[in-house]
C-alpha cells in the first residue's frame, strides 16, 4: 500500500464528483441545491498570507474579550482556547459576558482563570475599573453599543452563517439588514476572520479589510483505541439544513450496500424518531461531548464533515488533531487545511456516491487511515492555540500602537 494509492483514489472521488455535478445541471436536478458558500476567491489555499505576523514580542497588552453566551459551544470553545494561548503569551485578558444564565457556557470561560465581567450588554464596559488596551468582540450584535467608545476595538468574525445568505438566497439583498451591519463593522480598529472566502465576503459586502486569523486548535497526546471494529463519528442536528446530517446517513447507507463493515458514532442535540440503520448506531449528545474531550475524536477511525456552509470547520480540524482520518464535503472551509488525498479526502455536497465510496474504501484500507492520520496531525500543528494567539496578538499590539501614535501627534 502506498502514499500513491490515496492521492489517486482521491482524484478519482474529486473528479466523478466534477462530471456527475455538470450533468445534474445538465438535467435541471440536484440532491442538494449548489449555494453561494461553495464559491471560493481561492482553492486549496491555505489562506491569505496578508496580515498574518508571527513573530514573537515581549510586549505584554491588555485585553478585553466581550462576550456573549447566545454563542454556540463550539465558538465558545474556540474563543476559550485563543484566550489561554493570550493569557500564555502573558497578556492579561478581561472577558466581558453577556447573556450569561447558561452556567454550562459560562464555565467554559471561567476555565481559563480569567478576570470575569458580567455584564447586561458591551455599553457597561466604559463604567467598569481598569478599561484594557483594546477590546475583542466576537458577536456583532454587542457592536451597536459601542458608538461612543473611545478606546480601540477589534471583531473577530468566527465564519457564521449569515455572512453566506439565507441558505441560498443572497442576505446582501436584503438592503435593511446590509446596511445595518455595514454600519457596526465599520466601527472597529480592525477586524479578524477565519478564512480567506471571508475575507472577501467583508471586502464585497461591507467595504472592510479583514485580515486572517483561525481558529486554534489544542493537540494533545491521545490514546487510540485499539479494535477491529471501524467506528466512523458524525457530528450535527437533523433539524439544521446546513447540517448535512441526512447527506451523511445516506452515504452511509450506500456504503453498506457496497458491503463496508462499520458502527456509527453520532453527537447530536436530538435524533429522528423510529431511526433504525443497518449499522450499529450510538447516540451522543453535544453536552456529552464536553465530557468525553478528545476521546470522542480518539475513539473514532472515521470523522464526516458533513456540514455544508462552513468557513472553518473546527471540527475537522479537532478531528485531525486526534489522528482521525477525515471525509469532508467540500463545504468551502475545509479547503483552509484539507488536502485531498494526503490529509483527508473531499467531495461535493451532492455526491452521495462519491462520499458513500470514500467511507468504504477508508473503512476496509486501515493502512489508508493511517497515512492520512499521520499527514492530519502534521497539518493540525500549523493551527495550535499558542501560534494563533501570537497571531491575533501581534496584530492587536499595532492597532495599540497607532492609536498612541495618533494622539501623540494630535
Amino acid at each position: 500500500f502506498s502514499y500513491f494509492n490515496i492521492k489517486v483514489f482521491a482524484g478519482s472521488i474529486r473528479l466523478y464528483s466534477f462530471f456527475k455535478r455538470l450533468l445534474t445541471f445538465a438535467v435541471g436536478h440536484a440532491d442538494i441545491p449548489i449555494i453561494e458558500g461553495y464559491l471560493r476567491a481561492s482553492l486549496g489555499e491555505e489562506g491569505s498570507t496578508e496580515g498574518r505576523k508571527e513573530d514573537a514580542t515581549s510586549e505584554s497588552l491588555s485585553m478585553g474579550f466581550m462576550l456573549s453566551l447566545r454563542s454556540s459551544i463550539s465558538d465558545l470553545r474556540t474563543i476559550s482556547l485563543m484566550i489561554k494561548g493570550l493569557m500564555e503569551l502573558d497578556h492579561d485578558v478581561t472577558v466581558y459576558v453577556s447573556d450569561h444564565d447558561d452556567k454550562n457556557k459560562l464555565e467554559l470561560i471561567k476555565n481559563n482563570k480569567v478576570k470575569l465581567c458580567l455584564v447586561d450588554n458591551a455599553k457597561e464596559i466604559p463604567e467598569q475599573a481598569d478599561i484594557p488596551d483594546i477590546i475583542v468582540f466576537t458577536d456583532a450584535r454587542q457592536l451597536k453599543y459601542t458608538a461612543d467608545f473611545t478606546f480601540p476595538l477589534a471583531f473577530w468574525e468566527l465564519g457564521e452563517v449569515y455572512m453566506y445568505g439565507d441558505y441560498g438566497f443572497p442576505f446582501f439583498a436584503n438592503d435593511t439588514f446590509r446596511d445595518d451591519h455595514k454600519q457596526l463593522f465599520s466601527r472597529p480598529d480592525i477586524i479578524f476572520t477565519v478564512s480567506d472566502s471571508m475575507i472577501e465576503r467583508f471586502s464585497a459586502y461591507y467595504d472592510r479589510k479583514a485580515f486572517y486569523v483561525p481558529k486554534p486548535v489544542e493537540i494533545t497526546d491521545t490514546t487510540r483505541s485499539e479494535s477491529n471494529d471501524v467506528v466512523i463519528l458524525v457530528e450535527g442536528d437533523s433539524q439544521q439544513p446546513r447540517g448535512g446530517v441526512g447527506l451523511a446517513f445516506r452515504a452511509l447507507l450506500r456504503a453498506n450496500e457496497m458491503g463496508a463493515n462499520f458502527s456509527v458514532t453520532w453527537i447530536t442535540n436530538g435524533e429522528p424518531a423510529n431511526l433504525v440503520t443497518p449499522f450499529p448506531l450510538s447516540i451522543v449528545s453535544s453536552s456529552e461531548k464536553k465530557s468525553l474531550g478528545d476521546s470522542v475524536f480518539a475513539n473514532a477511525d472515521i470523522f464526516l464533515c458533513v456540514s455544508l456552509y462552513d468557513a472553518f470547520p473546527i471540527d475537522a480540524l479537532e478531528a485531525m488533531a486526534a489522528g482521525t482520518a477525515v471525509i469532508s464535503v467540500d463545504n468551502d472551509g475545509i479547503n483552509m487545511f484539507g488536502k485531498p488525498g494526503e490529509n483527508c479526502l473531499i467531495c461535493e455536497p451532492s455526491d452521495i456516491d462519491g462520499m458513500g465510496a470514500a467511507i468504504a474504501y477508508l473503512a476496509s484500507n486501515p493502512q489508508a487511515r493511517i497515512v492520512l492520520a499521520n499527514e492530519s496531525r502534521k497539518m493540525a500543528g500549523k493551527f495550535k492555540y499558542k501560534h494563533v494567539a501570537k497571531v491575533m496578538a501581534n496584530q492587536l499590539m499595532d492597532v495599540v500602537g497607532t492609536r498612541k501614535e495618533r494622539a501623540i501627534h494630535a
